[in-house]
């Protein structure tokens, strides 16, 4: 329900308000939320996606190596801060 309540949110305050800050906080918080990361949404989402074609042992350990690569690719990309440190 995260993502979903972060998207209906984030229409609602464009709706209503325009674009401000405000939206681009939420479309920061919801981009974030999706990485595949496993204990983000976006790694559950995923595996939902993944254990329709194989196995729950496999899809599992398919989601864990995405999720590895990601934090990889992230310390690579990213220029080192604090909060890259901090989810690590």
């Amino acid at each position: 329900m995260g993502p979903l309540f972060q998207i209906v949110f984030t229409f609602l305050i464009y709706y209503f308000f325009g674009l401000n800050d405000i939206v681009y906080y939420s479309l920061i918080i919801l981009g974030f939320n999706l990485l595949p990361i496993l204990p983000l949404d976006g790694s559950k989402i995923l595996n939902l996606f993944f254990n329709k074609i194989m196995s729950f042992k496999r899809s599992h350990g398919f989601v864990i190596m995405v999720s590895i690569l990601s934090v990889l690719c992230l310390v690579i990309k990213v220029d080192f801060n604090l909060l890259l440190l901090l989810m690590i």
